[in-house]
């Protein structure tokens, strides 16, 4: 049996570090809304929570791979991994984490896991034990879910711009010159905007280049966007000009954005490109597991934020804005999680792109 402190432990890392894509509370994980869990409702944790620990992409964690993600936790995982690991391979799968996590949070050992058991585990002691850490609560009230029932498309009609629209649309200087395209946008962590990525060179007699312009120097227009970038200054709009595009930093960072030969960005930590969103698969809850719903057709964005994701469900004509909760997706995953169940989605109303374009440039 997990001494307590050590069980406290790897619920802490499992549940309140970043690593984990998301912060699960009571009643996301109850599925069937009768106040207690079973370990079978705790298999979407325990898939989050082998997505964020399996660096190499085997779908297993090593001892290793736990203590790489979770070394401010101070503690030897080689026998808390042994004892979660049921087949006795020296890997945790899916199911030992979920076996594992449940029976660590059913301190009394009777198989029934009420919310008191829940609480006084993921808010008292894993944020006590995870070196200051957010407790779990605490994450939750900053990732904090919008029921469907509250939610409405105004903030986003009003000064939203769709990211489908922006890229591809003209890059113009103060003139209105046509010096490019718009190919990209970077997007850091919480959502927030940080910059375009625009192929110019052409109004310059120089060959096509990759320009990285921050965004709090990009103006909407009609008909683009317009940018400061001049024959003079082009250099200083460098693909790794700021702190989190150095060019240092790229031999230890994984995430790239996409181009060809000097249109290839390698990107600083979990700092992403909007195309990596866009075209993902969108599921949803059914039941508590996640079931394919549909196509993340958009991306809105409201005063310098991602407000929002546009999914075009499967089988049904049009289009649906949900809000964007970055904490439910990985860059490079090929899925979207909404963290709703399904049937909360009957009475959304389709997101109407004739609202939005009244408030954003026209493509024309």
């Amino acid at each position: 049996m997990l001494r307590t402190s050590t069980a406290i432990a790897m619920i802490a890392a499992l549940g309140v570090t970043p690593a984990l894509a998301t912060t699960w509370t009571f009643d996301q994980i109850d599925s069937d809304d009768n106040a207690e869990l079973t370990s079978v409702e705790f298999g979407s944790v325990a898939s989050e929570a082998v997505k964020s620990l399996d660096t190499n992409d085997d779908g297993v964690v090593s001892a290793e791979e736990f203590e790489a993600n979770h070394p401010e936790l101070g503690i030897d995982v080689s026998q808390p991994v042994a004892e979660w690991d049921a087949s006795g391979d020296g890997f945790l799968d899916e199911n030992d984490l979920r076996d594992g996590m449940y029976g660590a949070y059913d301190t009394n050992t009777d198989q029934v896991l009420e919310e008191s058991e829940f609480d006084q585990f993921s808010v008292a002691d894993a944020g006590e034990t995870a070196g200051g850490g957010e407790s779990a609560s605490e994450t939750l009230q900053s990732n904090r879910i919008i029921g469907l029932a509250d939610w409405n498309y105004s903030s986003i009609y009003n000064g939203g711009i769709s990211l489908d629209w922006l890229i591809g649309s003209d890059a113009l200087n103060e003139a209105g010159d046509d010096l490019g395209q718009v190919e990209n946008v970077l997007l850091a962590p919480d959502g927030k905007v940080l910059s375009i990525v625009a192929e110019i060179g052409g109004f310059f007699e120089l060959a096509d280049t990759h320009v990285n312009i921050p965004w709090d120097k990009v103006e909407m227009a009609d008909n683009g966007v317009i940018v400061p970038v001049t024959a003079d200054n082009i250099e200083d709009y460098s693909l790794f000009q700021d702190e989190y595009l150095r060019q240092q930093d790229a031999a230890s960072n994984i995430q790239k954005v996409e181009g060809d030969g000097p249109g290839e960005v390698i990107t600083g930590p979990r700092v992403w490109r909007a195309t990596e969103l866009i075209g993902d698969y969108a599921r949803i809850q059914e039941n508590g597991i996640f079931r394919g719903y549909g196509i993340v057709d958009d991306v809105v964005i409201a005063d310098g934020q991602v407000s929002a994701t546009i999914i075009s469900p499967d089988g049904v004509g049009g289009y649906y804005g949900y809000p964007y909760y970055g904490s439910n997706w990985d860059v490079g995953s090929p899925y979207y999680d909404l963290p709703y169940e399904r049937s909360e989605t009957g009475n959304l109303e389709p997101f109407n792109y004739d609202e939005l374009d009244a408030t954003q440039p026209s493509e024309g």
